[in-house]
Formats: C-alpha cells, structure tokens, sequence
C-alpha cells in the first residue's frame, strides 16, 4: 500500500494496525530506513521475524514504543534515559535499557535489556498512536544485508514471502541507523553511532554534570559491524598526500573512517589531478561507484608553492597565467565541483568542511591563492544556508600558518611558532562530527576560535 509520507491516511494506519493485531508481519517506513514490524509482544509473531531475518536468536531485535509512558512501562528507567527522551526523541535514536521483561523473551536474547526508540516518522507516529503495544524495528533485510530505503531494496534484500503487509513510502532519504546508547549503568555506552552524534549528548549531558563528569559519563565502545558505523563511515579528502590534508586523512582514519584520498601524487584509486576538470568529473562518478553515501567532504587542496619555487612576495603581472588558473581551479573550482557531484550522494548529518587561511600579512604577495580561499569562504556561507534544511552541515576551518613539510621548507624560521599539521586535523575532524553549520574555526598556535579570521 503506497502512503504519503508526511501525511499517511487513516485508513492505511488502521489497515495496518489490524494486521499485527493479528500477529501479521509489516514492512514500514522509518525516520532511517525500511523496517519489519511485527507485535513485540506476540511469541509467534516475534519468531516469524527471527525466521524471516535469518537472525540469529542471541541477537537483540529493538522495538517502537509510544511515549515515554510505555518506555517506562517496559523499561526500567533512569534519569539519562528521560534526558535523551526529552532531547531526541522522536528521533534517530535507540536507548538500551533493563527490560521489565515484559515482552517476548527472544527480543531480549537472554541479556535481560531491551532497545527502543520512537522513530520520527508521521506513519510510525500515527501507528504507535493507534495500538496499545510496542511493535519491532529491525531493517527490512536479511541479517547482515544492506540497508533498505525503498520498497524495491526490500525485495532484493529481504523478499516478500512471509510479509503480510507492505507500507510502501516511497525512497526514502539515505541517511545512517540510529545511534545506539546503552543506559544500562551510570557510564553511557555508545554502541553505534548514527545521526544522533557523541559531541550531541555529550553538550546535553554538560546542562547536568561537570565537563570531567561527562567526560567520564559517555564513551564509545566497539561499535557494531552492522549499518553505518563509525567504521564504515565514508570521507574524501582532496590534498591527501601532503600538508593539511594528509594529516586530516590519517586523523579521520585513526576514528574509522574509510577515506577516498584525492592528491595528484595519490597511487590509489581515487588519484587526481584536481586542476584538470576531465579529471575532477571522472574522480566524482569512482565515488560514486565506490560508495552510495559521502559522510564528510574535506576541501584541503590549495597551490601556493611549485615543486622549488615559493608563490610569495610577487606581484601578479609577474605570474604565469598557468598557475593563475591552476591555482583557482585546485582551490576553488574543483572543490566546488566536487560539492555539485557528490551532494546526491550526501545526506542528513553528511559534513562539509573547507580548509581557508587567515593571512595576517593580507593579500600582497599571494594573490591568487588568496582569492581561491576567500572565494572558497563566500562558497561556505552559500552552502551553509542552501543546505541547512537537507541537514546538511558545510564549516569552514581557517589556520594561521601551519608547520607543514612545504612551510618548513620555505619558512624553517618560522616554523616553531607554526600550528602543527595533527593539531589543526584534530579540530577539521571534530568540526566534521559538530552539529553545527555555517562556523567558521580560526587556529593559531595550537589555540582555537571560533569566528572570521580572529
């Protein structure tokens, strides 16, 4: 039965209510993605799940509830729990909590917990509404399967045989499963990470406890092999072998990401010389194949200096007009190319950070590259406001001089008082993970700011 999503009829609520009323299996849409439903507390149902799934039965299966008064009716609650309730929820996020074993005793697989979360989503909303018990909310998949975000990705992963009753809402918005939290004891357990991130419950845990509390109180712990994990997040980063951007891509990876690496002394796959548009489009349609999500898209690339020559102190009649060109097309073309290319492929919760500079000294000297990044700045605060409802976040990350290989090379003077490369990687990687759009982030010295060009 096809639905609207934003505004689901009546009909197919109560349609849908009466068939696992009757212990019947429903695929359904979610806030994340496509899920099975069956009731949570009907023994048979339950097990023509696990046998509809392949699921293993010492695996947990989470369910949808309410409101907070049947999570508390099947949970045992605590004050964490109310606080991500009143802060996410509905919302991409599940918490696991002591069951009050209530429920089928599968869904617990002998752990004696129980994950639920209220998906935020005007079907499951309404279809909570209508029933007087909590119904499941695994993917519609096989175990292991990819996640499903249409009908049609239900049937190649999942099948119909065994399913009594298809919601169908149409293609829903690629974005990662919910974040997974564990509040089974004081130190909250991030089990997955998903649209819901750590640096968020970590800023609401602050309105109750200290900062060392918190940072006591929330740690991640090996995150599950399963959706879209830290693990499998998906990054590129243009200017991967030198400077900046090298040490970005091996901060992201030292958090799990897997990373495209773009840099024209690249060997892998994803190679590219950013200032040959034939090239820029080419690396665009390899991610695409590579991946159906970029998670985070770091702009680093720039030109100011040749293989032995400093792009400094001239004047611009004096340069070429190849390195004109060369150095708008890497510093500001391609990224903005990129960004065109891959923003099918991004969605909510899907990062862009731009890498700029502060230039104390002004303009004088560097003219071409100056322009790239204050032309890259004004692209920031387009996008930001352009992408703000797609939830999609651009940032722009703005460091003073930075002791990079070339930097020292040209400047060893200087380089002491330089920012280190892994000081500003770390704060363009937490700029990533931010739920935050339209920053811009100055570093000098090692020293944050936030604001334009401190």
């Amino acid at each position: 039965m096809k639905i609207d999503n934003f505004d689901p009829s009546g009909e197919i609520i109560e349609v849908a209510a009466k068939c696992l009323e009757r212990g019947g299996v429903v695929v359904y849409p979610t806030d994340t993605a496509y899920g099975v439903g069956v009731d949570a507390g009907n023994s048979e149902a339950v097990e023509k799940l696990y046998r509809l799934k392949g699921r293993d039965y010492g695996k947990p299966t989470h369910v949808v509830a309410r409101d907070w008064a049947e999570i508390n009716e099947i949970c045992k609650v605590n004050d964490n729990a109310k606080r991500l309730y009143d802060k996410f929820m509905p919302g991409p996020l599940t918490m696991i909590l002591p069951s009050r074993n209530i429920l089928d005793a599968k869904l617990e697989a002998g752990m004696g917990t129980l994950g639920v979360r209220i998906p935020d989503c005007k079907f499951t909303l309404r279809l909570s509404e209508r029933l007087n018990f909590a119904y499941t909310t695994p993917s519609a998949n096989r175990t292991g399967g990819k996640t499903p975000y249409s009908v049609f990705e239900v049937g190649e992963e999942l099948g119909f045989e065994g399913v009594d009753l298809v919601i169908d809402g149409g293609e829903l918005q690629k974005v990662l499963p919910s974040t997974i939290v564990d509040l089974t004891s004081e130190t909250i357990k991030i089990i997955r990470e998903g649209p819901v991130s750590r640096v968020e419950i970590e800023r609401m845990l602050n309105q109750y406890h200290s900062n060392a509390e918190v940072e006591n109180a929330v740690r991640s712990v090996e995150l599950e092999k399963c959706g879209r994990s830290m693990q499998n997040k998906f990054a590129v980063v243009t200017g991967s072998s030198t400077g900046i951007g090298k040490a970005v891509t091996e901060e992201l990876e030292r958090r799990g990401y897997t990373v495209a690496r773009v840099a024209r002394r690249e060997k892998g796959e994803f190679a590219c010389d950013l200032s040959n548009v034939v090239q820029v489009n080419s690396l665009i349609q390899k991610i695409k194949a590579k991946t159906d999500r970029v998670d985070v898209l770091v702009n680093a690339a720039a030109i100011w200096h040749g293989k032995d020559e400093l792009y400094a102190g001239k004047d611009l009649q004096i340069f070429e007009t190849k390195i004109i060109l060369d150095t708008y097309a890497v510093g500001f073309t391609a990224p903005t190319l990129l960004i065109h290319g891959l923003l099918p492929v991004m969605g909510k919760g899907s990062s862009i950070v731009n890498i700029s500079g502060t230039f104390e000294n002004g303009a004088k000297g560097w003219v071409p590259y100056f322009a790239s990044k204050r032309a890259l700045e004004d692209l920031t605060v387009g996008l930001a406001q352009e992408l703000k409802e797609k939830g999609i976040r651009v940032s722009c990350v703005s460091p003073s001089d930075t002791a990079t290989e070339a930097y020292i090379k040209y400047f060893p003077e200087d380089a002491k008082d330089a920012n280190s490369p892994e000081d500003v990687a770390k704060l363009v990687a937490d700029v990533c993970e931010k739920d935050e759009t339209g920053k811009f982030w100055v570093i000098k010295r090692g020293q944050v700011g936030e604001g334009f060009h401190l």
